[in-house]
């Protein structure tokens, strides 16, 4: 019986072992078929600076590699064709000096008009109509004075404005010392100078403003007793008119050239600059980049034959294979519903695109990983 018992369990021995090594090798595939191992790319927020329009770059406040913080001064830009903005430049001044050379010959024309005024005089009899007639002459007298006032602060208002916008962006810049205080304290001594004029010219358009309405209302009152002067407004009539031009030209002509001043977006570094101060830029290019201190997601593409094994909230593990090197667990956040071309830097033959379903994975709380890092990611 023994015998017979011994020779019963060494028949029964050999299959257990055969079924338990199935069994594993059919576990292990299962575990194999149900996991993978992929690269994935990095991404962290990134700002590209793209001109809309052909522009010129007229300052550049950072260099690359450099910190930045949301609000900073990047660069400052001006719109348009650069040869069209100079030519624009050009005939604003052409404008401006003819403009003086026409206000000149206005106030030449009254001088004129007051010389046969003052010998109508000899021959008038009322006082009244000759007090009429001189607040007329110097109504449009102070007109004139208003608009030359005026010509002349909304030219130099402009230049404060870009001076007032470059001081602030040095003053910025001082402060973190990326800027000689020599440059900052030059850009500072032009704003106050040009600051003191437009000052001054202020007080002179706000007295030219006062003067023109007080001989308004004195014109006026002497109105309501004087007879009408048919003479005089015969007189004026193409004097008021040419005046009434030039005030429509000083609004027109003292249109400043469109600027732009960038300012970073996101806290993050200058990743490369690709032009310099003076260069013309075409609409579309980028002129540089801003990138997030770190990533924070990871972009997965799988293939057809993998693409079904994963699901969101899947545990998966991070393969950081820069130093220092590690492992971090995370999840997959979200899984694309079609199939799209991988980035060229995961293909095998860079003549060969590949195509996959992406997936987002989330990259934890404190883990370092850099913008476009090449990453290792193993499912769970």
């Amino acid at each position: 019986m023994a015998r017979k018992a011994g020779k019963t369990l060494g028949g029964i021995l050999p299959i257990f072992i055969w079924l338990a090594s199935v069994g594993a090798v059919v576990l292990l595939y299962s575990q194999r078929i149900g996991s993978f191992t992929v690269q994935g790319i990095a991404y962290a927020p990134t700002q590209t600076v793209v001109a809309v329009d052909n522009a010129t770059i007229r300052r550049i406040f950072v260099q690359p590699c450099q910190p930045v913080q949301k609000g900073d001064m990047l660069a400052l830009i001006e719109l348009g064709n650069p040869l069209e903005n100079e030519y624009a430049r050009s005939l604003a001044e052409a404008q401006r000096a003819t403009a003086r050379a026409e206000m000149d010959r206005l106030k030449a024309e009254l001088d004129a008009m007051q010389v046969e005024f003052d010998n109508d005089i000899k021959v008038q009899k009322s006082e009244q109509s000759l007090d009429y007639r001189r607040l007329a002459l110097d109504v449009e007298r102070a007109r004139l004075d208003l608009l030359d006032a005026r010509a002349t602060l909304e030219a130099d208002r402009g230049m404060l404005a870009g001076l007032e916008l470059e001081k602030n962006s040095l003053e910025l810049l001082l402060e973190r010392q990326a800027v000689d205080s020599y440059e900052v304290q030059r850009i500072r001594m032009e704003h106050e100078s040009v600051a003191r004029k437009v000052k001054a010219e202020e007080d002179l358009v706000r007295e030219a403003q006062e003067n023109l309405l007080a001989v308004q209302k004195e014109m006026e009152q002497l109105q309501q007793v004087a007879l009408s002067d048919d003479y005089l407004q015969r007189l004026l009539a193409p004097f008021e008119k040419a005046v009434n031009v030039q005030e429509k030209y000083v609004e027109e002509y003292f249109a400043p050239v469109s600027q732009l001043a960038v300012r970073a977006e996101i806290d993050g570094v200058v990743g490369s600059i690709a032009y310099s101060e003076g260069q013309s830029i075409t609409a579309g290019l980028p002129i540089m980049t801003v990138a997030g201190p770190s990533a924070d997601y990871v972009m997965i593409w799988l293939d057809q034959h993998k693409a079904g094994l994963v699901k969101e909230n899947m545990p998966v593990e991070l393969i950081k294979s820069t130093i220092p090197r590690s492992v971090i667990r995370s999840q997959v956040v979200s899984v694309g519903a079609a199939f799209e071309q991988i980035p060229a830097q995961l293909w095998v033959d860079p003549q060969l695109p590949l195509w996959g379903r992406p997936v987002r994975i989330a990259v934890p709380q404190g883990a370092s990983l850099m913008a476009n890092e090449m990453v290792g990611i193993r499912g769970l």
